[in-house]
């Protein structure tokens, strides 16, 4: 008795991380209808996505916004193109002189910085690499 039991326990379990395992693979798999607004990867070089008519109503907002601080000198940026984090969450970006300075840049200006979009001149990724996180 405590035989079958044991057996029924184990092919339980057994059923059991089966299932499991049949819904993590589900789950990690892109539904088809979010691959339909991918476009085909160019030369193999990089990615592109089509965008929403929101997602280009927000990016317009997003670039008028920057210019409207730059002008007003609040806007000084360290990589080129210009990162969003620092608009979209502060209003403000000072990450060009906090990189001059030796001080610190953004999460996205590090990231821009280790994919070769620096624009300050004299400093390299492992400047910046080593510099504080701006943040919130």
């Amino acid at each position: 008795m405590l035989r079958r039991f044991a057996a029924l326990i184990t092919a339980a379990m057994l059923l059991l991380g089966v299932m499991a395992w049949r819904a993590s693979v589900s789950v990690a798999r892109a539904p088809h209808h979010a691959m339909t607004h991918m476009a085909a990867i160019k030369g193999g070089m990089g990615m592109s996505m089509k965008m929403s008519p929101e997602a280009k109503r927000f990016r317009k907002k997003l670039d008028t916004a920057k210019s409207v601080a730059a002008r007003k000198g609040k806007y000084a940026c360290c990589i080129k193109p210009s990162c969003d984090w620092c608009m979209t969450h502060m209003g403000s970006c000072s990450c060009g002189k906090g990189v001059a300075m030796n001080m610190g840049a953004c999460r996205e200006c590090k990231g821009g910085w280790e994919a070769g979009q620096g624009a300050i001149g004299g400093k390299t990724k492992d400047d910046v690499r080593n510099m504080k996180t701006i943040g919130i």
